[in-house]
């Protein structure tokens, strides 16, 4: 590791610039998360702004992210994991937890609701199984054909609330469809089963 980042990694609380290389993101990308309150921040009475290390660390590995400079994977992960991506959050982080019962922990599973993010945990992930709400509209079509095409051994789970799906006969066939009606334990069940 560069003593460059080995010198930030020692700090307590991080500058934005030193966010920002880090984990090889923009500035302003660190600047707009700190103001949407992805992570804390303040300002010290020059007005300059400041994070707390640890708690943008954390913000970092849960979005995806490695430390800038670190040897990038070029395979996928060891094991098998889930991406689950839903704009909604309770119901996201029920299911995440439920897999993680199911799965005892034994994979990897990682939600988010935000398109970008969902580009992110996908490209660094290299699921097994994706999960996306097709309801919500939280994603493009197009996405998941070229997710599909990248990784072709990618499974693809659709949730949804609709009783006839005639409307999802554009979508390949090889993606499966669940009810997200169904009760959460029969949703997990389903995707854990696919592992």
């Amino acid at each position: 590791m560069p003593a460059k980042i080995a010198k930030i990694l020692n700090k307590k609380v991080l500058t934005t610039k030193e966010a920002s290389i880090l984990i090889g993101v923009s500035l302003p990308s660190i600047i707009n998360w700190s103001d949407a309150k992805k992570f804390s921040s303040f300002k010290t009475p020059g007005g300059h702004r400041r994070i707390p290390a640890d708690e943008f660390l954390k913000f970092a590995k849960d979005k995806g992210y490695s430390i800038h400079d670190e040897p990038r994977r070029n395979t996928r992960p060891e094991g098998k994991s889930v991406v689950i991506i839903d704009s909604d959050k309770d119901y996201l982080e029920t299911l995440k937890d439920y897999l993680l019962l199911l799965c005892e922990e034994k994979v990897r599973v990682l939600a988010c609701s935000d398109p970008f993010w969902a580009g992110v945990l996908v490209a660094r992930e290299q699921p097994s199984v994706l999960v996306v709400d097709q309801e919500k509209n939280v994603l493009a079509k197009d996405f998941h054909l070229r997710w599909k095409e990248e990784f072709p051994d990618l499974k693809i789970v659709m949730l949804t609330n609709i009783l006839n799906y005639d409307s999802f006969q554009q979508l390949p066939s090889d993606y499966i469809l669940i009810n997200k009606s169904n009760s959460i334990q029969d949703v997990s069940k389903a995707i854990s089963s696919l592992l």
